[in-house]
């Protein structure tokens, strides 16, 4: 969620276009009703959000101490309470039904299905957040050790359904928001790892476009290759299993491989600044924009109006820089 004074030095624009083009299809896990092409995509917005979070947060992690991560956590969880908040009184607007109880589910958990079930996101990963925090403090080879440990033990838990059967007969808004914590810990050791293999000048520079686009083509091959596999179908809550997390892998690695051109460059800064703000307004807007093409007589759920909705909270959230001046881009960006 970083601010447009993007660093063309520093600054990995392939990551940057994956970090777009996610936030683009998490408006289509809401209101896109076929699947086709973006099955995949689909599938692994959210945990590629996830590690690509962790990708940025394991250099603050390092460099500049555990203020900083505080501070990100924070970033977080404000965001999840303001808008938590704000869908809260539309609920009541609304008249969904949402009570004390809801709000109270909304704001300690991040979802709640009468007023948002979609922010535990934010929860999650602040919460993953200070987990690694903790584990930094270790030295840099038992800190490696303990993510991949971490990381295997998640797997496990997945895989021996211990994960599952834990929080499946919970009520679905305890449910989602605990249950999916395991398995965005693994997708959040990935990002945190990959960083570290990336740093190493002999891996990045080997990483060009004629390696990332291969990189592209075998994630997407390994994961539809996962429907012919039954037998490695695993319970879960939507994200887990190894196969998402390879998907997770070669997403990040082909994006980070590919050559950005110059004039693309700030455009894609300009969108990526409001990812935080697109994921936590698109639930609102496309909820609004489904009543209006439904009264206008038009066909909801297709990729035309995900697209509209997509631009409409590009340009809510530049509506909101702008009207506050930037004093309330913590919410945004």
């Amino acid at each position: 969620m970083n601010g447009i004074g993007l660093n063309t030095a520093k600054t990995n624009y392939g990551i940057a276009l994956l970090k777009v083009w996610l936030s683009f299809v998490v408006v289509t896990c809401h209101f896109y009703d076929g699947i086709g092409i973006l099955a995949y995509p689909m599938k692994v917005a959210v945990p590629c959000f996830v590690a690509l979070s962790f990708f940025f947060a394991e250099s603050s992690l390092l460099t500049r101490g555990e203020i900083i991560t505080g501070r990100k956590i924070m970033r977080l969880l404000i965001p999840g309470v303001f808008w938590g908040g704000v869908y809260y009184i539309a609920s009541l607007v609304m008249h969904t039904g949402a009570t004390i109880k809801d709000l109270f589910f909304q704001l300690i958990l991040g979802g709640d299905h009468l007023i948002n079930p979609t922010l535990w996101y934010l929860y999650d990963t602040a919460l993953i957040m200070l987990l690694l925090m903790v584990l930094q403090r270790a030295n840099k080879i038992v800190y490696t050790w303990l993510r991949i440990i971490l990381m295997v033990l998640c797997i496990v838990l997945q895989y021996s359904g211990i994960n599952y059967n834990l929080f499946f007969e919970l009520p679905s808004d305890i449910r989602y928001s605990l249950g999916r914590i395991v398995e965005m810990i693994t997708a959040a050791c990935v990002g945190s790892l990959l960083f570290d293999v990336l740093q190493k000048k002999s891996i990045s520079t080997a990483l060009s476009v004629r390696h990332g686009i291969p990189a592209l083509i075998i994630g997407n091959a390994v994961f539809w290759g996962s429907y012919y596999l039954p037998k490695m179908e695993i319970n879960g809550f939507g994200y887990q299993g190894l196969f998402i997390l390879a998907g997770v892998i070669f997403l990040a690695v082909g994006f980070y491989g590919l050559n950005v051109p110059e004039k693309a460059k700030y455009p894609i800064a300009f969108v990526q600044q409001y990812g935080l703000g697109i994921y936590c307004i698109h639930m609102a807007i496309g909820k609004v924009a489904e009543l209006v093409v439904k009264k206008a007589g038009l066909p909801t759920g297709n990729l035309v109006i995900c697209l509209l909705i997509w631009a409409a909270c590009i340009a809510g959230c530049v509506t909101i820089d702008t009207l506050t001046k930037k004093k309330a881009r913590f919410l945004i960006s």
